[in-house]
């Protein structure tokens, strides 16, 4: 009987994949002393998270010093890329939590004096604003991780 490729990806890769995820994320939770949960899963999703892109993107390096033939797309790569965007978007999703309890003052900051709501331009806002970009990136790509 012969096995389908996605049951093949599945079981050589995403099995992995989630396992180290899982494993990553609970090392990392365990290293934080700060007992805030949201902290520590905003934390793991981040360096698990950035752990994979690293891999992702070493993937075609190696291949080449080690002379094998460097695809323009390969499975292993897809498949650790996939695991890579589903945790950056966990990790906004999660990160959203953490710092503020008026979602707003992400974006948006008030002058004291008028109370007039602005566009957030100091580091923590440019850094929100860069982040939000990040996840339109990841989203686009994790819609063009497919075979379609």
């Amino acid at each position: 009987m012969r096995v389908s490729r996605m049951a093949r990806r599945l079981l050589r890769h995403h099995l992995p994949a989630a396992a180290a995820t899982l494993l990553g994320m609970l090392l990392v939770r365990a290293h934080f002393a700060d007992k805030r949960v949201m902290f520590q899963w905003s934390m793991a999703t981040a360096y698990v998270g950035v752990t994979f892109l690293g891999i992702s993107l070493a993937i075609g390096p190696l291949n080449l010093l080690a002379g094998r033939a460097n695809p323009v797309s390969s499975d292993i790569r897809r498949d650790v890329g996939i695991w890579a965007g589903l945790l950056s978007l966990a990790h906004a999703i999660v990160g959203l939590q953490v710092h503020m309890p008026h979602r707003y003052l992400y974006w948006l900051s008030a002058d004291p004096a008028s109370g007039a709501l602005s566009l957030r331009i100091d580091p923590f806002g440019l850094t929100n604003f860069a982040g939000l970009f990040a996840v339109f990136v990841a989203a686009l790509l994790l819609a063009l991780s497919n075979d379609r």
